[in-house]
């Protein structure tokens, strides 16, 4: 995705995110902007400017940016949206399971998948 669009996109899904200051909102723009731009890879192949990775991880800790606050506007755009459409929406969603059972390091520190005999 081109800078531009990958700006614009950020700013019309994030930009009314409610997260305490607007320094924050800033932020949260501008990291989806450059995650957006650089969809693969790790967050610093994303963020190659460490200051952008740095802010993402103080943004991420702060108590105001909550998964629900940074979701929030992203959720209100596409409800509006659904409520305009004339005729069938389909809401489509992503049901992988990622199976992580033979990783032992993990075991602890995952969820049940599946029938109960898997973690992931």
């Amino acid at each position: 995705m081109e800078a531009g669009t990958a700006a614009a996109m950020a700013q019309e899904h994030f930009g009314s995110a409610d997260l305490g200051d607007a320094r924050r909102t800033r932020r949260l723009v501008r990291t989806a902007s450059l995650i957006l731009a650089r969809p693969g890879g790790t967050l610093p192949s994303k963020l190659p400017d460490w200051s952008d990775l740095v802010g993402l991880y103080r943004l991420a800790g702060g108590e105001a940016v909550t998964h629900e606050a940074v979701t929030a506007a992203h959720r209100r755009r596409t409800l509006g949206r659904m409520r305009r459409h004339e005729g069938v929406v389909l809401v489509i969603h992503d049901s992988t399971e990622l199976d992580y059972t033979h990783v032992a390091a993990l075991r602890e520190q995952l969820g049940q998948i599946g029938n109960g005999g898997g973690r992931g």
